[in-house]
């Protein structure tokens, strides 16, 4: 499910009337930025954890795969932007933990070409369909 995401938090500045400072992102996504004004900004691109994030031995949270897709923004093969393609995101260490600095993304194509092992994310409640299909 696609929302409407401010790119500079609305409270940070008044809602430009040209729409430029929206563009549409799936809700896990969306959630995941929460009102981050930049992904370098949060404490999960830094892999600062919470009590609650740790995940699945093949999964990823939503606020660490929002970091991964804003710092990537393009197939780490490929490098085809989110524009052309849908990126997933892996762990560059297959043993090592689901944390930014251990993931990058890449589209389908190459993630299945390089064999690459994609991480689960935790969708929104809204999104949960999403990731049965």
């Amino acid at each position: 499910m696609e929302t409407l995401d401010h790119l500079t938090p609305k409270h940070l500045g008044d809602d430009i009337p040209d729409g430029s400072n929206w563009a549409l992102t799936c809700s896990t996504c969306n959630e995941g930025k929460a009102d981050s004004f930049a992904w370098a900004a949060t404490q999960w691109a830094h892999d600062y954890f919470h009590r609650g994030d740790p995940v699945g031995e093949a999964e990823i949270g939503a606020y660490q795969r929002w970091v991964v897709l804003a710092r990537s923004r393009r197939c780490s093969f490929c490098s085809l932007g989110t524009r052309e393609v849908e990126l997933h995101v892996f762990r560059r260490v297959r043993t090592g933990l689901a944390i930014p600095a251990n993931c990058a993304a890449a589209c389908i194509a190459c993630g299945r070409a390089k064999n690459v092992d994609f991480l689960i994310p935790r969708w929104a409640a809204r999104e949960l369909r999403r990731g049965s299909g």
